[in-house]
């Protein structure tokens, strides 16, 4: 035991965040939503699995918190966007962060009160785009998604099956289209600089 005092109380600090919040979780899963196939803790595991199986540490984090600490920050499904939040993230990010979101984001008020002007609401210049429609998917449709800019190990083809939009950039960056149906060359990943850093948001899912 005496060999290990030079970790006890030692830290290995996160470089990851992904933002919860019990409110929003409620609200994605209200019953009037758009399918009953959207999970909002299926969806914070699709990112914190992969991160996981990396040995990459996530803080999982109340929106609130502090992520002046965080590389990267990360909130599936933002549907709910609370008072304060916008400038939250808009400072985060403009600061040199780099800030994920998902499909059906930025679609209410803490009082489930839909944001006037259109999607992503109050996330619009953040995100650098605008959603003019969202598309869930039933069990047997299928849809495919190709990066028009290679990433890393992003590149070529991929399948989704769960929900698409029908996004118009503005000052964000078309990283992938999809390719089928009604759908075929609309955005489905897009990055935007803000500030010092970057936010992206995802349009599509596999389930």
């Amino acid at each position: 035991m005496a060999g290990l005092e030079e970790i006890i109380d030692s830290k290995a600090p996160a470089e990851v965040a992904i933002l919860f919040d019990y409110e929003n979780w409620w609200a994605v899963e209200y019953d009037q939503r758009p399918s009953e196939n959207l999970k909002y803790l299926e969806q914070l595991r699709n990112f914190y699995n992969p991160l996981f199986d990396m040995n990459i540490s996530v803080d999982i984090v109340p929106i609130d918190a502090d992520l002046a600490q965080y590389k990267l920050v990360i909130a599936p499904l933002l549907y709910m966007v609370k008072s304060g939040l916008k400038d939250h993230l808009e400072t985060y990010v403009a600061n040199g962060g780099s800030f994920v979101t998902t499909f059906f984001s930025g679609i209410v008020d803490e009082t489930d009160g839909v944001f006037p002007g259109g999607y992503p609401g109050p996330l619009k210049d953040l995100l650098g785009l605008r959603v003019e429609e969202f598309d869930p998917l039933e069990p047997h449709m299928t849809n495919k998604m190709k990066m028009t800019k290679v990433m890393g190990n992003l590149n070529g083809e991929y399948p989704c099956n769960l929900w698409c939009d029908v996004v118009l950039p503005g000052s964000a960056e078309v990283l992938a289209n999809f390719t089928e149906d009604y759908h075929a060359g609309c955005p489905c990943l897009t990055g935007n600089h803000f500030g010092k850093g970057e936010a992206w948001i995802v349009c599509k899912i596999i389930n």
